[in-house]
């Protein structure tokens, strides 16, 4: 293709967002390989090189679920939390030292609907003063949004030195090249620290068959999280329960498939 190794390299480390962006979504050389698939042997060496040097520079940046979720269990391990709620206010402020305020952060994002950002220099959480209202209302939101941004602290506060802009001071919604990527971070980490797996089960086991939506509330009250939040913790995540097309809700899939064959006999 007329571009050789060395010159690739070159060409690499002139714009390492790229790259950083690649390390972030956890594909590695794949998207790069896919985008451009006529490398040869030697360019796709040098590819990989490259990638497995700006991972090296990474190591306190998690990019796979399984290490975010290893880190939001060990702060919970060292809070102590052995039953829900888990309070992300408490935890951002007695163990991060983190403050709280309230500011306009409509410039921080086209769509306008910015919750909270985090300035992780000045180490402020600042929930959106349009936002207010909505957040003091629904403390299970105000909680999420919370733990999202004690998420970016602590996934991303060394990515504001290397890969985002000096200019950038928050990390909030729908801001910067990164912005999908981090964001599904922050909201993993707040998933794994609200609704750790072990207790989620605990919590679950407690439940007398069948699962209903009065039990999908007082779940989400137990932990202090959205009634949607939970649905989706149990059924796409953990698989405790099925939910058709109907939201209508189940034990398993397979009880689903039973109830279906059930109603077909009659």
């Amino acid at each position: 293709m007329g571009t050789s190794a060395e010159e690739l390299i070159i060409l690499a480390k002139k714009v390492p967002q790229n790259f950083q962006d690649m390390v972030v979504q956890d594909k590695l050389a794949v998207d790069f390989l896919r985008v451009v698939p006529k490398f040869n042997a030697k360019q796709r060496k040098a590819v990989k090189e490259i990638i497995d040097e700006a991972e090296g520079k990474n190591k306190l940046y998690p990019v796979r679920p399984f290490e975010i979720e290893k880190i939001a269990n060990n702060i919970l391990q060292n809070e102590n939390v052995t039953e829900p709620p888990v309070m992300a206010t408490q935890i951002a402020d007695l163990s991060y030292d983190l403050s709280f305020g309230i500011g306009d952060l409509g410039n921080y994002s086209n769509s306008g609907d910015v919750l909270a950002a985090i300035n992780v220099a000045e180490k402020v959480i600042v929930l959106n003063s349009s936002k207010e209202y909505e957040l003091c209302r629904n403390k299970d939101r105000k909680n999420f949004t919370i733990a999202h941004e004690l998420g970016h602290y602590i996934l991303h506060r060394d990515l504001r030195k290397t890969a985002l802009p000096a200019t950038k001071k928050f990390f909030c919604r729908a801001v910067g090249k990164f912005a999908g990527n981090i964001e599904r971070q922050a909201d993993l980490f707040a998933v794994y620290l609200l609704m750790p797996e072990k207790l989620v089960r605990e919590e679950y086991s407690k439940i007398v068959e069948p699962f209903t939506e009065y039990d999908l509330e007082c779940l989400a009250e137990k932990f202090c999280v959205s009634k949607e939040a939970v649905k989706i913790r149990l059924s796409k995540e953990l698989k405790l329960i099925y939910v058709d097309n109907q939201g209508n809700y189940y034990r398993s899939e397979i009880e689903f498939q039973e109830s279906v064959g059930q109603q077909r006999l009659f």
